[in-house]
This record gives structure tokens, C-alpha cells and sequence, in this order.
């Protein structure tokens, strides 16, 4: 069934654009209803296996992520966070993530996310209760890890030279622990 006015899945998509990029309802919809569109929105709503969806500065869609991002302005890119088909009777926006990309950089995106929502998570001890001790340490490590590494390509994609620096463990307490991670982060410097 093709998209129309009234549509909630257009109107998920059109609302968070419009916010998103600053742009009135009216001047959004011009350049954003085509033909193109409507069908690449209706495909990533109708097709379970379609999880993502990015939005061009430009406002055009494209299915999946793209290799290359725009180098300015502010891309969006809509996913599903569970293989889902979603209909016009039955939409449930909570299955949606819409998330921004800005400029040509998204290693940069996927650090800032990385170091300022998944971190805290992954060290919030009420996140830890059931883990166990040994798990919460090489989940934590693993993720740290993780993180230097996408600090250093950051670097490495502005011809820059970036150190990554040990993640704030200002809450804790235990000595031993603020020393394992220093220590850590001058051997990932000198590799």
C-alpha cells in the first residue's frame, strides 16, 4: 500500500527530519515527497531484512548505510532494532532509532557515541548486579579496547596522531583499579 499524508510511518519520518535538520514542515515535505522516497520508505517499512534507513542532506533516502557520508551538513539515519515489518495499522515507533550523523565522519559519530552512551552503561554498577565479576571485567576491557581502537582510527582518518585516554573511573574507589587503567592506556600509546 503506497505512503500518504497521514501515514504514521511517514509522519515518524518527516517529524524527526524536520526537528532534526531545523526545517519547516512545508519546505521539508517540497523536497523531500518524491517518487524515490516514498518507495525506498515504503521498502524499509514492508521488508523485514531492511534495518536501515539514511537520510542525505539533501534529503534523499538510501537503503542501508552508505560507504561515503556527505561531507557537509547533517545526515540521519533511521534503524530497526529488531527485524520487523512495520504496516500502516500496526506501527510501533519504539522498534525505530533515529540517530544524526554529522559531516563526512562517522567513525567520529560511532566514537561519541560509544565513550558517551554505551560506556556509562557498561560501567553503571546497577547495569553490573548479575554479571559476575569476571564477565563485568572482560566486558568492560573488551569495550575499552574497543574504544582505544576507535579513538586511534579516528586519528588515523584526519592524518592526525590521537592517544586515547583511560575512561573516567572518578567513582571508584579502589586504587588498584585507577592504576590498571592508566597503565593500560600508556601501553596501548606505546604500541
Amino acid at each position: 500500500m503506497p505512503l500518504e499524508e497521514g501515514d504514521p510511518r511517514l509522519e515518524y519520518v518527516v517529524t524527526h527530519a524536520t526537528v532534526s535538520l531545523g526545517l519547516e514542515r512545508a519546505k521539508f515535505l517540497k523536497s523531500f515527497l518524491n517518487e524515490d522516497n516514498l518507495n525506498r520508505l515504503e521498502a524499509f517499512c514492508d521488508e523485514d531484512t531492511a534495518m536501515c534507513l539514511v537520510m542525505a542532506p539533501n534529503c534523499k533516502l538510501e537503503p542501508g548505510f552508505p560507504a561515503k557520508l556527505a561531507n557537509k551538513g547533517k545526515s540521519l539515519a533511521f534503524l530497526k532494532a529488531a527485524p520487523v515489518v512495520l504496516t500502516k495499522e500496526k506501527f510501533d515507533p519504539s522498534v525505530l532509532v533515529m540517530t544524526e550523523l554529522q559531516g563526512a565522519a562517522p567513525v567520529e559519530h560511532l566514537e561519541l557515541l560509544a565513550s558517551e552512551c554505551f560506556l556509562p552503561v557498561l560501567s553503571n554498577p546497577l547495569n553490573q548486579r548479575k554479571w559476575g565479576e569476571v564477565a563485568t571485567r572482560e566486558i568492560l576491557d573488551k569495550f575499552v579496547a574497543f574504544l582505544n581502537s576507535t579513538t586511534i582510527m579516528c586519528g588515523h582518518v584526519k592524518g592526525e596522531t590521537r592517544l586515547p585516554m583511560p575512561p573516567d573511573d572518578s567513582q571508584s574507589v579502589n586504587v588498584k583499579n585507577r592504576v590498571g587503567l592508566l597503565e593500560g592506556a600508556v601501553i596501548t600509546w606505546t604500541k
